[in-house]
This record gives structure tokens, C-alpha cells and sequence, in this order.
């Protein structure tokens, strides 16, 4: 205190700029004292000086995060028991598409369904969290959870693959019988609803967004991530499969073709675009959404390099691994060095349509890692320490103190650890970083890199932290379920889409964003498998007397 942003901030409104700042409120005789601390360093580039800012934190605070309430097994059985509540699947009398998947989509609070659609990456990651149930249910012979994993997985490939053009669709409604176009998770409504009903359900939004919604409502086509998301899991679940004695020459076949998609459409410059019409042309407009620069454009390059470096193990094709060397150069040289990392969430509600966001650093960091495996070239471990500086500088090192009657207060919740989402948000956090847990504590390992590891273990730690048990309490329908979101901070509090009577509404400081998708319990777990991949085990005390 005092502190004033002036007229050139995202804060109280989505839409306009207003003054923002605040003071404290002096009465007559108070006294109060205010200590800064002014650090001065000079370094080489941003990437050092950003990494020293956390790094520097981490050792003079040593932020730890809340203990999980129950052993990390026991967290994962939960998480895929409540993920089945909402599995749906039809037979050929019902739907002649066999749809099956899980449409989680409630407010967790009530645990009521809202809309049977079945998403793919993103926020629905179908087919990760079919990985997931497969890989429980053989390791616990629950014939149940193979046979719907499996179902799933077929259903992805014989309906929502496109052979054509050897692209996948985005979503299925499953109460319409058909595919639909995903172009945003807050414009969700477009899938299933029209005219004044859609207007009711997305409040003003619908005017702040109306001039994209009118172009994108009629578009079809799919997001690169998304594609990318849930065939990388198909070539995991594949070969999963197949260690366990099951060929599905089905699964594999549209894996490939799919490739074949990345092949024929990256860029000279080793760049694919953002998303890509029904034929495999690259979608530009509306240049708000799609972005007008290189970096917006072809934001979503990294998403591609995993899967192609995986397929290259599987079959040892060069091609996948000359691509994959390709984007990633792109991605080390644009996204990583220039730090341009943005546009990995897909729902922006600003003025701008693509953000600086933890998702969009996320997966170049995913990208070198996997490239440095595979070749063991140190110009892609340096990328991918670099990355995962920025990935970690998401991480809340510190509890924000939440007002006493909010929601978040009332259960205990402690910021440390959480991930935040996007700049504009300042203050809105989220369990996606769980996604990059073990590859943070990898790089960490291979870059010996104390403090990194620590960031991993505050991830894990800290976006575990409110999902249900009996033994800590959040107010959700079932054990097992997670909040998508929580405030903490007082973002968009004056904008009217976010007045009580509006589908947004009440997302205040200290409550949470009231909404639960498949995405969550998919990267929860999808952590834990990564753990015990890498290192045997998800003791983080264990790993770090063992390697540092």
C-alpha cells in the first residue's frame, strides 16, 4: 500500500480499462510501517533473470506446500471412481456410432450433468483418461475399466478419426448423435444450444464475444492441441496394449495416418498452425482467435513433438523424427528463446484471443524433453531446462490470505503450490501443471537442478490438494471429484458477467470457478503413472536424497 496500475489495466473488467489501485484506509492517530526489500541483478537474458526471481524465493523461504490427505494410491482410486460416474456409452440400437467416453461436465458441488459431450484434449482428454482407466483396471483385474478404456478408444478411431484427411474431430454430443466443433470451453454452449437460450446461458459474454462467435459458430475444423493431446494417449494406450499381448491394428492405422496429417502440413520453418479446416487447410480467421503473428499462429507447434518422437521409438520411421527435430528447432528458437510462449488455453475471454498462459510453456517443455531423450542433443536439454524455468515461474510460492467468509477459507485452502492459469487472470489458479510434474522433476535430475525439483514437488503437492476424500472435505458431491479452478484475488469483480444472476456468477475471491471436467482427474493421474515411469515411486523425499 499505496499501489495504482493507472488506466492500462486487465483487473475489475473483462472488457474496459479502468483505474485500478488501492490505499490503505487511515484512521486519525494509526500508525503503520511499510518494509521493502530492493534487489539489484544484472544477467544475460530474461530466462536467467526470471529463473533467479523464483529461484531466489525458493531459498530464502522454502515454501511448502499441504501434505495430501491420503496416500497418493488411494488419490487415484478415487479420482477414476468418480471419472466412471460419468462414463456413458450406447449401443448400436441407440446410436449406429457406438459413442463411449466419459462426459463429465458438472458443477462439482452438486455433481449433476450438464451436457453429455464427449470432448477430446483440452478439457476433455478422453482418451488419456482411457489410458488411465485401461492401466488401473490391468492393474487391479477390473475387467469393468478395460472394457470401457477399450470401448472408448475404438469409438475415437472409428468415428471421430477423419480419414480423409487423417485428422480427429474435437467433440461428440452424445444426445444429438453427432460430431461438433470445439472453438471454445466458455462458448461450449455453441455445441448445444441456440438463439435466446444460448444468450441466457453465456450472459454478456455473448456480446463481448459476439463478433467471433458469428464466425466460428459455422466453421468446421479442429485445434491442433487437441488432436495432438488425444492421439499421443491412442500411441500410449496402443502400445500399453500391445505389451500386454493385445494388437489393435485399428488403433494403429489411424495413429499413423494422423502422422501422416503432421507430416504433409508442417511448415518450412517447422511450424504447424494453430488449428486446420475439415481438409487439412489452416485455419487464419478471425486473425482475433487464430492470431496475426508467427507466434500466435503456430503457438500450438510444440504440441506435436512428443508424439512424433513416440511414434519414431514404436516404428523407427525417420520421418517422425526428422519433423519432430524440425518443430522443435521452431519451437526452441521462436516459442522458448524469444519467450513467445502463449495461446495454450483455448477459452480466452479478453479482448485479446490467445494469452500468455502455463499450457503454452508447458508443452515445449514436454517437446525437448522427449527431443533429448531421443537424440541426446544438449541443445535440446538446454531448451528444455529453459522451458521448464518458465514453467515453473506459474507456481504460487506463498498462502494469498482469502477473505473469512469465502468458500476457499471456510475448507482451509492453501494457494501454495497451485498453478496459475494466465496473466489476465492475475489470481486464478488451477491443477493443470499436474500434467508436467514428472518431466519438471526429471529435467530437475538431468539439469541437477535443486530448486526445479522443488517446483515439481509444490506442483504435485499443492494441485492434489482439493480433490474429495472423507479425510479433507471441499463441499463436492463425491470423493474423487476436483474443482476446476479457484480466485485468489479480486479479478473481474465489477464486470457484470460475473453478477450473481449470470451462468458466471459469484466467481469471487476466495470461492472456486464452480465447474468439473474430464481433464481434471486425467492429468491427476496421468501424473502418478508418469511418476512411477520415471522414478519408481511418487516420494518426492525418496527421489531427492537419491539423485541430489
Amino acid at each position: 500500500y499505496p499501489f495504482y496500475e493507472g488506466d492500462a489495466t486487465i483487473a475489475l473488467y473483462i472488457v474496459k480499462m479502468v483505474p485500478f489501485g488501492a490505499f490503505w484506509p487511515l484512521r486519525s492517530g494509526e500508525e503503520f510501517t511499510v518494509t521493502y526489500r530492493i534487489s539489484n541483478h544484472k544477467y544475460e537474458n530474461y530466462h536467467d533473470a526470471c529463473w533467479y526471481g523464483i529461484r531466489d524465493i525458493i531459498r530464502k523461504t522454502h515454501p511448502q506446500a499441504e501434505p495430501l490427505s491420503v496416500p497418493p494410491e488411494e488419490l487415484i482410486r478415487l479420482r477414476l471412481d468418480a471419472l466412471d460416474h460419468y462414463y456413458v456409452d450406447k449401443t448400436a440400437e441407440e446410436d449406429p456410432n457406438l459413442p463411449a467416453g466419459y462426459v463429465l461436465n458438472c458443477h462439482p458441488q452438486d455433481g449433476v450433468q450438464l451436457e453429455n459431450i464427449i470432448q477430446y484434449g483440452f478439457t476433455g482428454q478422453n482418451i488419456l483418461n482411457a489410458y488411465n482407466v485401461l492401466r488401473y483396471g490391468y492393474e487391479h483385474n477390473n475387467e469393468e475399466y478395460r472394457r470401457k478404456a477399450v470401448k472408448t478408444a475404438d469409438f475415437f478411431v472409428n468415428t471421430i478419426h477423419i480419414k480423409e484427411s487423417g485428422m480427429f474431430y474435437n467433440l461428440y454430443n452424445v444426445d444429438t448423435k453427432s460430431v461438433n466443433f470445439w472453438w471454445t470451453g466458455l462458448l461450449l454452449p455453441l455445441a448445444y444450444a441456440q438463439g435466446e437460450e444460448l444468450e441466457k446461458l453465456m450472459g454478456p459474454l455473448y456480446e463481448y464475444r459476439k463478433d467471433v462467435i458469428q464466425k466460428l459458430v459455422s466453421m468446421k475444423g479442429a485445434y491442433l492441441r487437441c488432436m495432438n493431446e488425444d492421439v499421443t494417449a491412442l500411441l500410449r494406450l496402443y502400445c500399453y496394449e500391445k505389451a500386454k499381448g493385445t494388437e489393435h491394428p485399428g488403433w494403429l492405422e489411424a495413429i499413423e495416418n494422423y502422422a501422416e496429417f503432421l507430416l504433409r502440413t508442417q511448415e518450412q520453418d517447422g511450424g504447424w498452425y494453430r488449428a486446420y479446416d475439415l481438409k487439412g487447410k489452416p485455419l487464419l480467421e478471425p486473425t482475433k482467435w487464430f492470431g496475426n503473428t508467427v507466434y500466435e499462429q503456430k503457438s500450438s507447434t510444440g504440441t506435436s513433438i512428443t508424439f512424433l518422437t513416440e511414434l519414431y521409438e514404436l516404428t523407427k520411421d525417420e520421418a517422425y523424427l526428422k519433423a519432430a527435430s524440425r518443430a522443435g528447432m521452431f519451437v526452441k528458437e521462436y516459442i522458448i528463446d524469444r519467450v513467445r510462449f502463449n495461446g495454450g488455453v483455448h477459452d480466452s475471454i479478453y479482448a485479446k484471443g490467445q494469452l500468455i498462459d502455463n499450457e503454452s510453456i508447458l508443452y515445449p517443455m514436454l517437446g525437448m524433453l522427449s527431443l533429448y531423450e531421443t537424440t541426446k542433443k544438449k541443445e535440446f536439454l538446454d531448451a528444455a531446462v529453459r522451458a521448464a524455468h518458465y514453467f515453473a515461474s506459474w507456481v504460487c510460492l506463498w498462502d494469498v490470505p482469502l477473505p473469512e467468509d469465502s468458500t476457499l477459507h471456510k475448507y482451509g485452502f492453501h494457494s501454495t503450490g497451485m498453478g496459475a492459469c494466465d496473466t489476465c487472470g492475475c489470481g486464478y489458479v488451477h491443477p493443470f501443471q499436474l500434467m508436467g510434474v514428472a518431466e519438471t522433476a526429471q529435467i530437475a535430475v538431468y539439469a541437477k537442478d535443486r530448486e526445479l525439483f522443488d517446483i515439481a514437488r509444490l506442483y504435485w503437492l499443492g494441485c492434489n490438494q482439493t480433490v474429495e476424500t472423507e479425510e479433507r472435505q471441499w463441499g463436492y458431491a463425491m470423493p474423487g471429484l476436483q474443482e476446476e479452478g479457484y480466485l485468489i484475488s479480486w479479478w473481474a469483480v465489477d464486470d457484470p458477467m460475473f453478477a450473481a444472476d449470470t451462468g458466471f456468477g459469484y466467481r469471487l475471491k476466495g470461492e472456486g470457478n464452480k465447474t468439473c471436467f474430464p481433464w481434471i482427474n486425467a492429468v491427476g493421474v496421468k501424473a502418478y503413472w508418469a511418476m512411477l515411469d520415471r522414478f519408481g515411486s511418487v516420494d518426492f523425499d525418496k527421489i531427492e536424497s537419491k539423485f541430489f
